[in-house]
């Protein structure tokens, strides 16, 4: 937060701010700097608030509170993955998956190391695992997730355009879109009871970003899955991170 704060941007440089959680956090540097450099004849400064397990809400928030800041030219956010995800295990639309164990840290704070050591137990999250396999998933039990994620876009977009800056939304990509997936691939996947309605909200979520960015001159949309169609090498390490660079 400090950094950002105290960030001061070089006029003679265009700035790249990246929003999103862990994947976003781990775009590497180089891979934009190169690619963009390029094209705009420019020396390119990289921007990344990424951070672990954020959904788009909280993305939108660290723009509000650092873009006027940073002042960047370009916004990427590279997200989906937590929000879809987080919609299978919580019970409120945009709402962090860890709410309600910093509520428990807070409110009783001497039982907290012992729920910090039981939820990191191999036997609690092998139970949960076991649990969410006999929950039957629904479509329709979703719509209020994919809407609330949905004006989080709509938000980012507005903000974009209040910062003076392009931006550019790419929903993040999961393994079971790849195709051939690896054989590597199918060792580290343990996520196949929710294959379904993962690929369903994604879909539905790809069809509605098209939908609000389409005629757009200031904001593009990318679904990171089309870019893994014929890909045969092991890309992903689990359901949604790269192994390596190749993936970014």
């Amino acid at each position: 937060n400090e950094f950002f704060l105290n960030y001061k941007r070089d006029p003679n440089k265009f700035v790249i701010m990246i929003i999103g959680g862990s994947a976003a956090n781990g775009f590497p540097n180089e891979v934009i700097k190169e690619k963009i450099s390029k094209k705009i004849n420019k020396e390119v400064d990289i921007i990344n608030t990424g951070s672990g397990g954020y959904n788009a809400k909280q993305s939108y928030i660290i723009l509000s509170m650092f873009g006027p800041k940073i002042k960047p030219d370009l916004i990427i956010s590279f997200d989906g993955g937590n929000d879809i995800i987080h919609s299978l295990i919580t019970n409120e639309p945009g709402t962090f998956y860890l709410n309600s164990t910093y509520e428990l840290y807070l409110t009783k704070p001497l039982l907290s190391p012992f729920i910090w050591i039981l939820q990191n137990s191999q036997l609690y999250n092998s139970i949960n695992r076991i649990s969410s396999r006999s929950q039957n998933f629904e479509i329709k039990d979703y719509y209020e997730f994919i809407d609330d994620y949905i004006q989080t876009q709509k938000n980012i977009i507005n903000f974009s355009n209040y910062l003076d800056a392009k931006y550019i939304s790419i929903l993040q990509p999961f393994s079971i879109f790849k195709n051939p997936i690896h054989e590597n691939e199918k060792l580290n996947y343990n996520y196949q009871y929710r294959d379904k309605i993962v690929k369903d909200i994604h879909i539905i979520i790809d069809k509605k970003l098209t939908n609000i960015h389409e005629g757009s001159l200031n904001s593009y949309y990318l679904n990171g899955a089309d870019f893994f169609k014929n890909e045969p090498r092991w890309i992903f390490s689990d359901d949604v991170h790269f192994k390596n660079n190749i993936g970014y």
